[in-house]
């Protein structure tokens, strides 16, 4: 079994780890920080909404019902004020709203500031494999990107299209809010592509924690 799909079937929360180098302005730390949370949590609930429907079966009128409440939110901006917790809430289970809580939490676990350094973050597993993958794939793309804005466009796009692809299963949704979302991704990933670009991003790796040890962190 691979790593992402050991933290899958289990639930594991998995520790990410992007080496730093080169001079980071801690405003560049800042927006990438940032951005990577707003990441982390809109592909969280992405993943709860669809988990939600498949366990209760609705589909149709509610997932639409659903996901025209979360895009509202959304296009207020931000993941993390009130996104889900109108139709989110009346779909989860309230015997899982602890665990649901710790899953949808992005933590800052440790970070070395310096070069070479480090920035290690620790969220869901299933999560934070999507986001490692969202971040090679950002990697892959800045170093075989030819100085062309139009591909250099269509290729970030790609990347941010990949990274909500499972929005597709999610009941009968607009072409506009489609587009709505991947723009929403392409929008915070630039912070990202932007420390790639400058070099200053180096290995990026993570590995399964241990459940105990991030609960008792504050």
């Amino acid at each position: 079994m691979t790593e992402k799909a050991a933290a899958v079937s289990t639930g594991e929360f998995m520790l990410l780890r992007v080496e730093i180098r080169g001079q980071w302005a801690v405003q560049s730390m800042g927006s990438t920080l940032s951005c990577l949370s707003d990441l982390y949590e809109m592909r969280w609930l992405l993943g709860a909404i669809a988990s939600t429907l498949a366990k209760s079966g609705r589909e149709g009128r509610v997932a639409r019902w659903l996901m025209g409440e979360w895009f509202e939110n959304l296009r207020g901006l931000g993941v993390g004020e009130g996104v889900g917790t109108h139709g989110l809430g009346l779909l989860l289970d309230p015997r899982h709203d602890r665990a649901a809580a710790e899953g949808r939490r992005f933590r800052l676990w440790r970070l070395r500031y310096e070069s070479p350094g480090f920035v290690d973050v620790v969220g869901l597993g299933v999560v934070i494999g999507h986001l490692k993958d969202l971040i090679l794939g950002l990697m892959d793309r800045v170093e075989a990107t030819p100085r062309n804005r139009l591909e250099e466009d269509r290729l970030r796009l790609e990347n941010a299209e990949k990274y909500v692809a499972l929005v597709r299963t999610i009941g009968e949704l607009s072409e506009r809010d489609l587009r709505g979302l991947v723009s929403w991704v392409d929008v915070r990933q630039g912070p990202v592509i932007e420390v790639i670009r400058a070099g200053l991003v180096g290995k990026v790796s993570s590995e399964v924690v241990d459940a105990e040890d991030v609960r008792r962190k504050p």
